[in-house]
């Protein structure tokens, strides 16, 4: 093969190259503004992030200081969150996000009111594994969940999720370990939704 075709195919396999890696950094999903983006959408509330990284390999983010508050007084606060994907994930359809890791979750509800729930019929959005530690539910005035950890596997299916979840209970006050299945999800009665475990 003559020298110039062998350079002609190297710049033009190059150009591709080049070209392929510039649309994924341009359309790459876990940008800081497209995150904060998308999640204020998803669940009506305003959302902060003081510490903000994406990672490229594997695909995805980790944040710290992550703050949500919607108009209703609803504040979820979190310590640390790391997401990890694959490219293969992200273009399967539905996207699949290999894990999601939440330490130091603090959800705070007023009386009487409830945190908004994501909008849309569906996220379009497949997660693995998502894994709460150190996490606090507080419906005030004065009733607070200690969730110790929690693990969903495969949420976002419309099938059962599976789930493992060590908690203080407050009424009767108690230490509670589960492991088992919810779902899939009664939107119409919440209260009919299956669990097994």
């Amino acid at each position: 093969m003559p020298v110039n075709r062998l350079s002609r195919i190297a710049i033009g396999t190059g150009v591709l190259v080049l070209g392929a890696a510039l649309v994924v950094v341009w359309k790459f999903p876990f940008r800081r503004e497209a995150m904060v983006r998308r999640v204020e959408a998803a669940a009506g509330a305003r959302v902060e992030m003081w510490r903000y990284r994406e990672t490229w390999f594997p695909p995805g983010f980790t944040a710290e200081r992550v703050r949500l508050s919607d108009p209703k007084g609803n504040v979820a606060t979190i310590d640390a969150i790391a997401l990890k994907g694959s490219y293969t994930g992200l273009l399967r359809s539905p996207t699949v996000i290999s894990s999601l890791h939440v330490k130091g979750l603090r959800l705070v509800i007023p009386s009487g009111k409830a945190f908004p729930a994501p909008k849309g019929s569906g996220s379009g959005v497949v997660v693995n594994e998502i894994r709460l530690e150190n996490a606090a539910l507080d419906l005030l005035p004065e009733t607070k969940f200690l969730i110790h950890s929690l693990v969903l596997n495969n949420v976002g299916k419309h099938e059962a999720v599976g789930f493992q979840v060590s908690l203080h209970n407050p009424a009767p006050p108690g230490e509670i370990r589960s492991h088992g299945q919810v779902g899939p999800i009664d939107t119409g009665d919440p209260g009919r939704t299956p669990v097994s475990g």
